[in-house]
């Protein structure tokens, strides 16, 4: 149980790190647009 625990909590966690980072790339990209 602890190992799908740990799982789940890894998907999870990876799921977050690229939602953060595809944000941050379409937040740049909008604000480089917005400038130029």
């Amino acid at each position: 149980m602890s190992t799908l625990l740990e799982y789940a909590a890894a998907f999870l966690g990876g799921v977050v790190v690229t939602l953060g980072v595809l944000g941050f790339m379409l937040w740049r990209t909008a604000r480089n647009l917005r400038l130029w």
